[in-house]
């Protein structure tokens, strides 16, 4: 519907037989002006030509075909379009042969029409290794000819022919060999099931296929449990050992599933042990079993008590007892377990076997085997293990040691001996505290609490902090004030115990700043700054930190007693402000000790936009506050070749200019500092590139600021193959040059001016200038000093000829040999 009022878009309104009418969309016909309201449509009523003030736009009425399922299609809400169920396509009604019959095409414009969906299946679970009938509960399936028919598609399986009844249908589920395998590490898979008519998918659901046996193999410890407790309806054979979805066994008992009985109080079962769950290594010990539901098994095999140690089976021989409560009790042989720990204790699994049957165990249900040796390497470690394990420290020989109780030959140790101090670190620290200080040794209590008030610093109290305690082996304190400079060992008491004290000595000191460098810097950070002084390895270098004002400044590299180095991080705005340096707790500022965030510096203009591959050339970029910046430089990222072939053979798509910035594991920077001429200009050299490589961005960094080449005026930076030179004489390079006096040198050459120009070449003549008077793209023209000069080429009696860009001559490879004869009948060697 056009309207003389209206912006571009054209309106769409179903218009019914009444009169009335409803918006149902727009289309964007024209920007230049308002449509026309008179709309005329084409013979196909395919379409409608659309006036404008100066334009007739053919517009299509519809666009069905853009949908590609169901769901789309019928919340376009367009009047012309439908779902052609049988045809799997959005079209005009009229498009779609069966559109007649119920359910085959569904109106877009109905709010109503919902898309053909499987509302449930029966069953939705089935075993794989059986094969039924499955319903589908279909919601809008359509009617069908009496020649038309549905199949039913598991996956990619072969279709199996469906019987349509009403609104559901039937079919026969897959047989079990042609199933897709089941995923590792699980009892179940989802296949979808879809209603399919010829080749068109009219609607899917989906059907979960359960493995009973993949149930017992992935629960080896307690298979019974696990198979009656699943979601699925498995049960068990106790006597086959076989968790099956059948309802009879081989050997005829079964335990039902819980859902159709009681399940897992019905399984043999080891339900817990009647002796202690500690095990202690080496020495003689019985394991008792409790056991339940194990009248099933009538046979003549004989119980065996096992124990699994890190795979390997201890294999137990089990005397049964029965209870008048019908529970049996399992004594196991006595066994002296050994087996190298290097922990205090190993959690190992304890179950029955009876023959080949392995009988399930409760789960949690282990033993606790224990070393009392392993990892307590002293005696406070020793008396700190829990009263139950038994483990006492033996003065025995040839060393004192922690044992079993039963195991010391002598009269157990009821003191330690005193604290040993092996290490302090820091040794040093602000005269007003405020950092942590570890100690680190042997018999420094078996709790927190035992050196709790008992930690000396140089004579003064350290708080003991309860988070960096660690039984025997370190105490972690908290250094207090000493009002003044003192040096002295650190003691350690522990209860009663004479204190252990530390050869090494811990020094209070007051570090001081003296200067820093620079002293300004952009409001974006960046700008590596010294800070000197004295006393600066105070604490330790975690300690350290620094603030400019409110900003951190990021400490970087190795910190010296006379200086260190951060990084300034970033403001908001321009200002002067102080430099805070904390040991710790301790703040220290300086005498004159300001840092100015200046404006960050602005590239207005940056030529020439050109560099050869051996990269030396000059360029000049100008702009404001570049003085502010410390590190200028210039980089360049690169990609190798390679990679660019194997992106463009995967058909990657392009990057845009802000991916092309995002660093990824085969690309690489190449850079070179800049120099700083004043507020208003810097210089660089191009860094060199490879040939072999694509150069993919250049960018100069500015400490923190990066400003990429492509937006200071809009133009990219170029490089290009570096340029050729040829010999003088190109058909015998061997030959004599003759040089007549008052003339110039020619050299041909092959893109000279590419990206070097006449007042960037340098070219000399032994050790004289060879003043270069023309540059084109094919050749360099110098006149040489009018009395030949000295060699400059270790020996040479010739002197050799020599071009490069002025700035940096070592940069270009271009040097090529050649014969220059100076006078008539005397020849003189030179090179380019």
């Amino acid at each position: 519907m056009g309207d003389q009022e209206a912006d571009p878009p054209s309106e769409q309104v179903l218009v019914r037989s009444d009169w009335s009418g409803d918006l149902y969309g727009s289309v964007l016909v024209d920007r230049s002006g308002a449509i026309s309201a008179d709309l005329l449509l084409d013979e196909s009523q395919q379409h409608v030509y659309v006036l404008t003030n100066d334009r007739v736009s053919k517009v299509p009425v519809s666009s069905c075909e853009r949908q590609t399922d169901c769901q789309s299609c019928l919340s376009i809400r367009d009047a012309y379009c439908g779902w052609c169920v049988l045809e799997g396509r959005c079209s005009r009604k009229h498009e779609c042969e069966h559109h007649l019959l119920a359910n085959h095409w569904l109106w877009s414009f109905e709010l109503t029409n919902q898309c053909v969906t499987v509302q449930s299946l029966q069953p939705a679970n089935q075993s794989r290794e059986e094969q039924t009938q499955v319903t589908l509960s279909v919601l809008q399936l359509p009617v069908l000819r009496a020649t038309e028919s549905l199949s039913c598609v598991f996956e990619n399986l072969p279709p199996q022919p469906a019987i349509v009844m009403g609104t559901n249908l039937t079919c026969q589920s897959p047989a079990p060999k042609l199933l897709p395998p089941m995923p590792s590490g699980s009892d179940h898979m989802i296949l979808p099931v879809s209603v399919m008519f010829g080749d068109v998918t009219i609607t899917s659901g989906n059907m979960t296929f359960y493995d009973c046996g993949a149930i017992s193999r992935l629960n080896q410890s307690s298979q019974c449990l696990a198979c009656v407790s699943s979601f699925w309806r498995c049960n068990w054979c106790p006597l086959d050992q076989l968790c099956t979805h059948n309802h009879s066994c081989p050997s005829k008992n079964l335990i039902l599933n819980q859902k159709d009985s009681s399940g897992p109080s019905s399984c043999p079962l080891v339900v817990s042990l009647r002796s202690s769950a500690l095990v202690p290594m080496g020495l003689n010990t019985t394991i008792v079993l409790e056991g339940r539901n194990l009248d099933v098994y009538m046979d003549e095999a004989q119980y065996v008590c096992v124990v699994e140690i890190e795979e390997v089976q201890f294999n137990l021989t089990a005397a049964v007892e029965k209870t008048e409560d019908n529970t049996n009790i399992f004594t196991c042989s006595s066994h002296q377990f050994q087996y190298g720990l290097s922990q205090l204790q190993y959690s190992a699994a304890v179950y029955l076997r009876r023959g080949q049957r392995r009988i399930d165990a409760s789960p949690g249900l282990r033993l606790h085997l224990y070393d009392c040796s392993a990892g307590q390497s002293d005696c406070s470690q020793c008396r700190a293990v829990p009263e139950e394990y038994g483990c006492v420290w033996c003065p025995g020989s040839p060393a004192p040691s922690c044992v079993y109780s039963q195991s010391c030959s002598s009269l157990p140790t009821d003191t330690c001996p005193p604290p040993q101090i092996t290490q302090v670190l820091p040794v040093s620290g602000p005269l007003e505290g405020g950092v942590l200080v570890t100690i680190t040794g042997s018999n420094l209590g078996t709790r927190y609490q035992d050196v709790v008030g008992g930690v000396k610093v140089a004579d003064v109290p350290c708080v003991a902090q309860p988070e960096g305690y660690r039984i025997s082996t370190r105490v972690v304190c908290e250094l207090q004030r000493s009002g003044k400079n003192r040096v002295g060992p650190v003691e350690v008491t522990v209860r009663t115990s004479p204190p252990g004290r530390s050869t090494q000595m811990f020094t209070y000191q007051d570090p001081q700043l003296t200067s820093l460098v620079p002293d300004k810097g952009p409001i974006s950070g960046g700008t590596k700054l010294t800070i000197k002084g004295r006393q600066l390895l105070t604490g330790q270098t975690s300690d350290l930190t620094a603030f400019l004002g409110q900003q951190p400044c990021y400490i970087l590299n190795e910190v010296t007693d006379s200086r260190f180095v951060c990084k300034t991080s970033s403001t908001n705005r321009t200002s002067a402000v102080p430099v805070q340096v904390f040991f710790g707790k301790a703040e220290r500022t300086g005498p004159d000790l300001t840092f100015h965030y200046l404006d960050d510096p602005v590239i207005t203009k940056a030529t020439p936009a050109e560099s050869f591959y051996a990269g030396g050339r000059v360029i000049k970029v100008t702009g404001r506050n570049l003085d502010v910046v410390q590190e200028p430089a210039i980089f360049v990222w690169v990609e190798p070749l390679e990679v660019q072939r194997v992106k463009r053979r995967r058909r990657l798509a392009l990057l845009t200019a802000k991916q092309r910035l995002v660093f990824n594991g085969t690309m690489t920077t190449v850079s070179e500092r800049c120099s700083v001429r004043s507020s208003s200009e810097i210089t660089c050299w191009t860094p060199a590139v490879s040939p072999e490589v694509r150069v993919k961005g250049v960018w100069f960094q500015l400490d923190n600021v990066r400003v990429h080449y492509d937006s200071i005026e809009g133009n990219s930076f170029t490089y290009y193959p570096n340029p050729q030179l040829f010999s003088l004489n190109r058909e015998a390079p061997d030959a004599p040059y003759r040089f007549k006096p008052g003339g110039v040198i020619a050299v041909e050459g092959q893109d000279l001016t590419r990206a070097m120009s006449k007042d960037e070449v340098h070219a000399r003549l032994g050790e004289q200038d060879c003043e270069v008077k023309t540059l084109d793209r094919t050749h360099l023209y110098c006149e040489p000093p009018e009395i030949q000069p000295l060699s400059v080429d270790g020996g040479s009696e010739l002197p050799s000829l020599k071009g490069a860009p002025a700035d940096f001559i070592e940069s270009l490879a271009l040097q090529q040999s050649l014969i220059l004869s100076m006078h008539v009948g005397v020849e003189r060697k030179t090179s380019f």
